[in-house]
């Protein structure tokens, strides 16, 4: 069969183009062809409903823009810097993802995309933060039959849903032929919405291995040989928790890497690729990221989970499914040693129930007979 998958498409997350990859191979090793739809954004949305999907939008925006600028002023090769990381990012997508051209459902596309594929998936990623909706034909496949309309992990990225986007939210997922979420909080919602229950199944980068990770790594240019702390951060922590990282690193003889910081231009134009190889090969990830925690576990390398706004649900459902709670940040005793780390067996059969779960998901929704070896 042929299975459409949307998905969050941007060319500078490590997380979405990682699980847009794990995904589509999930399909294909079950002997499925599949593509990743890119859509042209509807620019014509409803009046009342700009405030709810782009006050929280711009503000980070607005935050974002004002860093930028300040840093371009500080350092001349900002431009370039960033370009060298999109580029990296869009070499990667053109070489893993197996993705389309941009279609334009104003113009007719969705008939043409309807004909070329027997199941569209959504998922997996924050496809339902009321936030980021441009277009609810698109994070709720509106443009295709009900029986073709299946979520995988997909995650609303928020603890609870505006008011005035419930009633419209309830609608849209009512119309799906199979239901699944990434997180406790996500079934939560649409049991509230919908008085369902619906499956919790694992982040698409948790269906494939280790040793099928480490085929798509690469080196980072010019990488240190030393040992090294590798920090994650996508939301603002405080000046002290950097301190503390940096006393660890030095009480230790290791260096830090921090892949967010644009003033270390040689981890910051890193792509996925050199991502993998980062936190396969670092002796800690300090992190406040989903998808960095996750990578730690595939490699089972120690890390350290810091809190992020909206990050709970996910972070904390991830920690309970593998009984790692105790990585996270508040957990953190002062006497333990960050960088002892037993990943017992356990992890293993955790991991392997998971991803049994999401398979008999995929099966059952999709018709399909095979077994994923």
């Amino acid at each position: 069969m042929k299975i459409g998958i949307v998905t969050l498409v941007g060319y500078s997350n490590y997380g979405n183009r990682l699980q847009n990859y794990a995904l589509q191979q999930t399909l294909i090793s079950l002997g499925h062809d599949c593509n990743t739809i890119k859509f042209i954004p509807y620019k014509n949305i409803r009046k009342r409903n700009i405030i709810f999907r782009y006050i929280n939008y711009f503000r980070r925006q607005i935050i974002k823009f004002l860093k930028h600028l300040i840093n371009s002023f500080r350092n001349k090769e900002y431009k370039v810097t960033e370009e060298l990381r999109f580029n990296n990012f869009w070499k990667f997508s053109k070489k893993y993802i197996n993705e389309t051209k941009e279609y334009d459902l104003s113009n007719g596309d969705d008939l043409r995309i309807l004909n070329h594929y027997d199941y569209f998936i959504v998922g997996s990623d924050q496809v339902w933060n009321p936030n980021y909706i441009n277009d609810p034909r698109i994070s709720f496949l509106r443009f295709i039959p009900r029986p073709k309309r299946i979520s995988y992990a997909a995650s609303f990225g928020v603890m609870d849903l505006p008011e005035s986007v419930k009633a419209d939210f309830a609608k849209y997922l009512d119309d799906f032929k199979a239901l699944s979420v990434r997180e406790d909080r996500g079934a939560e919602i649409i049991e509230e919405l919908l008085g369902i229950i619906v499956p919790v199944l694992p982040d698409p980068t948790l269906m494939l291995c280790k040793e099928k990770w480490l085929q798509v790594s690469n080196k980072q240019q010019n990488a240190n040989t030393n040992k090294y702390i590798l920090t994650y951060f996508l939301g603002k922590q405080p000046r002290k928790t950097y301190l503390i990282i940096d006393k660890i690193a030095k009480q230790n003889g290791f260096s830090v890497i921090n892949l967010c910081s644009i003033k270390e231009k040689e981890s910051y134009r890193n792509g996925p690729s050199e991502f993998i190889d980062l936190v396969h090969n670092c002796e800690l990830l300090m992190t406040d990221s989903f998808h960095g925690s996750v990578f730690s576990i595939i490699f089972k390398k120690p890390f350290v989970v810091f809190d992020r706004e909206d990050m709970n649900s996910r972070i904390a459902t991830l920690l309970r499914t593998f009984h790692l709670e105790s990585r996270h940040w508040v957990n953190i005793s002062k006497n333990m040693n960050l960088f002892e780390m037993k990943y017992e067996n356990i992890i293993d059969d955790i991991l392997h129930i998971e991803q049994n779960k999401a398979i008999q998901y995929l099966k059952e929704n999709l018709r399909l007979t095979e077994t994923i070896k």
